[in-house]
């Protein structure tokens, strides 16, 4: 492949002209977004598996409670489940976004026990070369031009298999940067497991003592290690990642507050308050309200 300069690549300058989603069935999705057109909200909670390339400008935002600035050029690797926090997008930014989902990625076998899904989860943003971002933009393009080419037949079937190329091509040269940039402690491995598990099971299971269970770990030892890493307790990461679940429902959907609680794996609506009440000073309802009139 080529090293074309930014400017030059094809894909780049469609994507600079308009915003474009292209959907392939339920499991695999492109979307070309010039970022400051983008409307988020205050905290979102992913349900698909997302990569976004960092082409130009700073993107300030939180991911699952950690705080980044993102400059390009950068891949930002974010799983089902992650908390978002957008902060802010510089004027001149842009990205693109290729989200596939649940279905694909197990597929591909990005889990909470694939060694490269707990290492996003430590560091989900990367500092990638211009060489690195160019052959995924060619992927891209590639990816691109198939998905428009009415005249192919196996349009899903190509379009699946260069999507498989670019995971691979990325985890490659993820898991090289990461040892360079990121060396991980044991400690971090355990606290990254932990904090993955939270991530997806939390709905489900509240109580410390599940957790150790999966890792094959006792309470204790978990619980010291999640403290030494990551400055919180194993219950205070349970507790902040079901709030931030909880605030993003309550802002991003219309579910009650009964169903909310249930999602959230409370025992009824009135433990479900308290929980939230203690944790954000006001009652859900008072936040939704709140939330709605800032609007």
């Amino acid at each position: 492949m080529t090293n074309q300069s930014l400017a030059e690549m094809p894909v780049l300058q469609a994507t600079e002209q308009a915003f474009e989603s292209i959907n392939l069935d339920d499991k695999l999705q492109v979307a070309y977004i010039e970022c400051k057109s983008v409307n988020m909200p205050e905290y979102f909670r992913t349900d698909k598996f997302t990569i976004q390339f960092m082409i130009r400008g700073t993107l300030t935002a939180e991911i699952n409670h950690q705080h980044f600035t993102i400059h390009a050029p950068a891949i930002i690797f974010i799983s089902p489940n992650y908390i978002l926090h957008p902060i802010h997008v510089s004027e001149d930014s842009l990205m693109y976004v290729l989200s596939f989902s649940i279905d694909f990625g197990n597929d591909m076998n990005l889990n909470a026990g694939n060694d490269i899904y707990n290492k996003a989860y430590i560091r989900p943003v990367m500092s990638i070369n211009e060489n690195q971002l160019n052959i995924c933009l060619q992927y891209l393009s590639l990816l691109r031009n198939i998905i428009q080419d009415s005249s192919i037949c196996n349009s899903y079937k190509i379009a699946n298999s260069i999507v498989r190329s670019l995971i691979y091509y990325m985890a490659d040269f993820y898991v090289q940067l990461f040892n360079q940039q990121h060396a991980l402690t044991r400690a971090e491995e355990h606290a990254g497991r932990f904090l993955s598990l939270v991530d997806l099971h939390s709905h489900a299971h509240h109580n410390i003592d599940w957790y150790a269970s999966e890792m094959c770990l006792s309470p204790q030892y978990m619980a010291n290690i999640v403290k030494q890493v990551t400055g919180r307790s194993a219950g205070e990461c349970i507790t902040e990642n079901l709030i931030q679940q909880a605030r993003s429902l309550l802002i991003t959907t219309s579910l009650s507050i009964q169903e909310i609680a249930d999602q959230l794996g409370f025992k009824n609506q009135s433990h479900f308050g308290t929980f939230f009440h203690r944790a954000v000073g006001m009652s859900p309802k008072a936040f939704r309200m709140k939330k709605n009139s800032d609007k």
